[in-house]
C-alpha cells in the first residue's frame, strides 16, 4: 500500500507500507522503491526545498531529492492523519484533534487542541490562500486565521506605508506589480514581530500598484 504521496522539486514521491519511497517525473513511470525507514510511512510532504516523511512510530526523515534520507529521531507525536506546508510552517494533525507545527522539520511544537465539546476524529489538512483547512468526521471543517496579511498602514500625498501582520515566522518576500501579471521582487523581510512596517514607499506614475507576500 502507498498511503503517502506528495510533489516537489519536479518529482512525484510515493511511500508506504514497505518503508520505501518511489519517485516519478511524470506520474506514469516510477523508479524502484528505495527503503529508508524502519517502519511504514504514514505522512509525506514537501516544503522549503525538502521532502519530509513520518513513519508509523513517529520518526521524522528528510530528503532534498527523495533518494537520500536523514533520520531525525522520534517526535513522540500521536497518530498523525495528515500534514501540510504553508508560509514557512509544516503542520501535522493527529486523530485526537491536536495540531503540531515546525519551521525546520526537526523541532515540533504542540499547539492547542481545536475547540469543541466533543471534537470529532480528524482526517486531513491542506494549505491554500494563506490559511490551513482541516477536515474530520461528521462533516467537521476547521480553518486557521490568515497566517500573514498585508495592510495599508498610512498614506500621504506622495508616499504611503504598508504593514505585514501575522504570526512571527521565517523570511518572506514582498513583490510589486502594476498589472497583476508581472511581479518584481521589492524586498525580503523576516516577520520578527507581529507587525512589520514598510515606510516611505513612493507613489509611481502608474495608475495602479499592487503588492503581495511571497513565502521564501
Amino acid at each position: 500500500n502507498l498511503p503517502a504521496l506528495t510533489f516537489g522539486n519536479g518529482i512525484f514521491l510515493a511511500a508506504g507500507d514497505n518503508a520505501a519511497a518511489s519517485a516519478s517525473s511524470d506520474g506514469i513511470y516510477w523508479n524502484t522503491p528505495i527503503p529508508f525507514a524502519a517502519n511504514k510511512i504514514s505522512v509525506l510532504i514537501y516544503g522549503r526545498g525538502v521532502f519530509v516523511a513520518r513513519d508509523s512510530k513517529g520518526f521524522i526523515y528528510t530528503s532534498s531529492d527523495g533518494a537520500g534520507w536523514t533520520n531525525w529521531g522520534s517526535t513522540d507525536v500521536a497518530s498523525i492523519v495528515g500534514a501540510a506546508y504553508g508560509f514557512g510552517d509544516f503542520v501535522m494533525v493527529d486523530s485526537s484533534d491536536i495540531p503540531h507545527t515546525s519551521g525546520d522539520t526537526t523541532n515540533w511544537t504542540l499547539r492547542s487542541a481545536f475547540t469543541g465539546v466533543s471534537p470529532p476524529v480528524l482526517r486531513g489538512i491542506a494549505f491554500g490562500k494563506n490559511t490551513f483547512v482541516v477536515v474530520g468526521d461528521k462533516g467537521t471543517i476547521y480553518q486557521s486565521d490568515p497566517l500573514l496579511s498585508l495592510q495599508l498602514a498610512s498614506k500621504t500625498a506622495n508616499s504611503y506605508s504598508l504593514a505585514t501582520v501575522g504570526e512571527i515566522g521565517p523570511s518572506h518576500g514582498l513583490q510589486v506589480s502594476t498589472n497583476l501579471a508581472t511581479w518584481q521582487d521589492y524586498t525580503n523581510f523576516s516577520q520578527i514581530q507581529s507587525s512589520v512596517l514598510f515606510t516611505n514607499m513612493l507613489d509611481t506614475n502608474s495608475p495602479s500598484i499592487f503588492y503581495r507576500i511571497k513565502p521564501e
